[in-house]
């Protein structure tokens, strides 16, 4: 089972376009950092806001559909983050999300990748940390 999901979505990274590849791996990452779920529609509305992954917020509806197959049993830990160190470790969980996700992550160049995945791991724990103050 394993092998044939990793092949649908290695599949489903190349047919897409670099736009709804952006979309995917942006929102889906942003989903496992800050634990948002579908509901939040108000948190993924300020992402969009911020990094204009989506044209129309609606369009969410495919990358969170995505969210579970495609992080599967991946986990990026953020909880430690000491931010006096947040420079290096920001560098380090981009290193491991682009590792994880590779397939995913190249939809621009690699400084745009890295500019915009370190924003939404900000965002992300931001709002994780809104919600735990809810």
């Amino acid at each position: 089972m394993n092998f044939i999901r990793g092949s649908l979505l290695k599949l489903l990274s190349f047919l897409l376009p670099n736009h709804g590849k952006r979309a995917v791996f942006l929102t889906t990452l942003f989903m496992e950092i800050s634990k948002v779920s579908p509901k939040h529609e108000e948190i993924l509305e300020q992402l969009n806001k911020e990094l204009k992954i989506v044209d129309d917020v609606r369009s969410f509806g495919v990358p969170i559909s995505l969210y579970k197959v495609i992080w599967g049993n991946k986990h990026i830990n953020t909880d430690n983050i000491d931010c006096t160190q947040k420079e290096q470790q920001l560098n380090g969980i981009y290193s491991r999300v682009v590792k994880e996700l590779a397939d995913w992550s190249h939809y621009s160049n690699d400084e745009q990748v890295k500019q915009e995945v370190r924003l939404v791991i900000m965002a992300g724990m931001k709002a994780r940390q809104q919600l735990a103050a809810a």
